[in-house]
């Protein structure tokens, strides 16, 4: 979600719209805001179907307390408003009714932020915060809601509600609902299949240094371009099918001899773009900083000269089981048969232990509680193997099949 150069408006617009279809929030359910460099808090409205607003639907209301817009603005502004005021770091907020954060709201508890690595890194557990119920609107909710904001709460669960995050900008805002919601899913579907398997000790840092250049300096081959453009097609495709999260994957081709393409860290794999691609050559990174994982991309490379795309994933169901200490049993699926020599590391697995882990045929490894590493001859067959993973990690979920 490109922030930068986007005005307010189209800010909300399009973060409602990609939570309207990521199944976050129902027709005229939730609400978004956007705080300004003036002051200024751009603000969906209320009532109007939130999976087609346009940029003229949204609200301002003006530091000076004007109202602007030709409709009113949520019935939440209020707590919007508070928790804007009184976080300086909260520069815009995301309200939904998650379904399966919104669980947690009826638990004592939260989501266990010990089950997925993404979710660790990104929040504290003091980040977290609960609020009774109040009526929706009300001065007692928006009261209730600031009070945690003024005790450093980003992430706050609304008895019956639903959950509220804010963030230093609505791609940040973003990532923690998202985040928040699929750690959720993550908590409620392993305790299903079995014992949980929580993370221990600190993990490997994957983001070793790298120079990096500008894409300039580098001469761009067919070959190349062809490349980037399959990375950006399938990194929104596994998107859309819960493979990776907004923040959570990489995607890498093979382009010549100690040479590759690989997403962006931290870019939005929704929205990436081949010009947004990094090239990594011989060591030296050129148009940018590639994903924290690129050096297990280059060790699986230099390794197997048969592997020529990889992708490490995060998908729903298939985290569950990473989360679980039950095994998925990839034999009884026809079309998983020849992932049944998966390995499965520890988390602190080393860069050298995720490379020794995959080859041409055994394409899958997973790092416990952090994510998948698939390596296969082309884009496509990556991401055929990793659709198929997810699909049978959630059959097997379903069904409790388990042996």
């Amino acid at each position: 979600m490109k922030v930068k150069y986007v005005h307010p408006a189209d800010q909300v617009v399009d973060s409602m719209t990609r939570l309207y279809n990521r199944n976050m929030t129902t027709i005229t359910g939730g609400n978004i805001s956007v705080r300004d460099e003036n002051g200024d808090t751009w603000i969906s409205p209320t009532r109007l179907d939130k999976g087609h607003l346009k940029t003229g639907d949204i609200c301002v209301l003006r530091k000076n307390g004007e109202l602007e817009g030709q409709y009113k603005p949520s019935i939440e502004y209020r707590f919007h408003l508070g928790l804007l005021d009184y976080n300086p770091n909260i520069n815009a907020v995301i309200h939904a009714h998650c379904p399966d954060a919104t669980a947690f709201c009826a638990l004592d508890r939260y989501p266990n932020l010990k089950l997925w690595h993404d979710a660790r890194a990104l929040f504290k557990e003091e980040e977290l915060g609960r609020v009774p119920f109040s009526k929706p609107g009300s001065d007692e909710l928006r009261d209730a809601v600031v009070e945690q904001g003024k005790q450093g709460k980003t992430v706050i669960f609304m008895d019956n509600h639903g959950i509220l995050v804010g963030g230093k900008d609505i791609y940040d805002a973003w990532a923690k609902i998202e985040i928040i919601e699929k750690l959720a899913t993550i908590d409620l579907v392993s305790a299903r299949i079995g014992a949980v398997k929580e993370i221990k000790g600190d993990a490997v840092e994957y983001d070793d240094p790298i120079e990096v250049r500008p894409a300039s300096e580098a001469e761009c081959t067919v070959a190349e371009s062809i490349a980037r453009k399959e990375l950006a097609h399938y990194a929104a495709r596994a998107y859309g099918k819960h493979i990776v999260s907004t923040i959570s994957g990489s995607f890498s081709i093979r382009v010549g001899e100690n040479a590759f393409v690989i997403t962006a860290d931290n870019a939005d794999l929704l929205e990436v773009e081949p010009r947004d691609i990094v090239l990594v050559k011989d060591g030296v990174a050129y148009g940018g900083k590639p994903n924290k994982t690129w050096k297990i991309h280059e060790g699986i490379y230099a390794k197997d000269p048969g592997i020529n795309s990889i992708y490490t994933i995060t998908p729903l169901y298939g985290m569950a089981w990473a989360a679980s200490q039950e095994k998925m049993d990839l034999s009884i699926y026809m079309g998983l048969v020849a992932y049944s020599g998966m390995k499965t590391l520890p988390y602190d697995a080393t860069v050298k232990d995720v490379v020794d882990a995959v080859t041409l045929e055994n394409s899958v490894a997973l790092v416990s509680n952090r994510f998948y590493v698939v390596a296969t001859r082309n884009a496509q067959r990556s991401f055929n193997e990793s659709e198929s993973l997810e699909d049978f990690a959630m059959v097997e979920a379903r069904a409790g099949v388990q042996k």
